[in-house]
């Protein structure tokens, strides 16, 4: 990459910055685009069109790069290391990798589906709530899959790439001896509060979600939340505060009560 750029004569270096300066600014504003509408149907809580606009950002973020990548490194050899090559371009994006080894389980779209349908439903009727709720979870089925690839375990990544969760939290960039760190930092506190981490955690297919399914009456719920964030049960006085609301919105209260405690003081110092 270096001899790439190094062997340029200056007037075609400029007149690359130039071109790359173009491109990298219509990909932008594209992205910043579609960012807008992929929050938007997040906040309407539509997962297929949310699905599709994530798809379609993310095919644009990667086509820019692409185009960079040819304007800027010409006279680099296929075959070239590929974490330089990721590094140069800003690769950070999770489904560049293919180092994960750890296997996911399998997602049975269908079962899901169908387990959602209420019985004495009309058949008619239950074809439409198949199809809508067939849209739904497949939508969040691919999220999970994603989300996912981010929490593999530290000794199957080469390298985490810059704004992985774990350099985010200090784990070392292998380039020196026990180069990791302790320290808090504002973008660690803004990840747990406005980050993917609760989506992951909270996602239908995750395991702790899988638990919360088989939990029944409110309080065991709690219970399940408490086991798995703080690693103890809740206190009777948590319980009185807790169980009522997720008897009365049982998929909201949960990702409240997770979002909360995960910005605890106790969370943070859980080993």
């Amino acid at each position: 990459i270096y001899d790439s750029l190094e062997d340029l004569p200056m007037d075609e270096y400029v007149s690359m910055v130039r071109k790359v300066g173009e491109v990298y600014s219509d990909s932008i504003k594209e992205q910043e685009r579609l960012r807008d509408e992929v929050y938007a149907a997040r906040e309407k809580e539509d997962l297929a069109l949310y699905k599709k606009l994530s798809d379609q950002l993310k095919r644009e973020r990667s086509n820019g790069r692409k185009a960079i990548g040819e304007l800027a490194y010409t006279k680099v050899e296929k075959g070239a290391d590929m974490d330089l090559m990721r590094a140069s371009f800003g690769m950070d994006d999770p489904n560049w990798s293919s180092e994960i080894s750890t296997s996911l389980p399998t997602i049975n779209t269908k079962k899901a589906y169908q387990a959602e349908i209420p019985e004495g439903v009309d058949r008619k009727k239950a074809k439409v709530l198949m199809k809508k709720k067939s849209g739904e979870i497949k939508a969040e089925a691919s999220l999970w899959k994603r989300y996912a690839s981010q929490m593999s375990r530290a000794s199957e990544l080469g390298t985490a790439s810059r704004g992985h969760f774990l350099r985010q939290f200090g784990q070392s960039d292998r380039e020196l001896i026990e180069n990791s760190n302790q320290d808090a930092s504002v973008p660690q506190a803004l990840s747990l509060l406005n980050g993917p981490v609760t989506e992951m955690v909270h996602n239908r297919f995750a395991v702790l979600a899988k638990e919360l399914e088989k939990a029944k009456s409110p309080q065991r719920k709690v219970d399940t939340i408490y086991l798995a964030m703080l690693s103890r049960e809740a206190t009777e006085a948590e319980q009185e505060r807790l169980a009522p609301l997720i008897k009365k919105d049982p998929e909201g209260a949960v990702k409240d009560v997770l979002w909360a405690l995960m910005n605890t003081s106790q969370f943070l110092f859980v080993q």
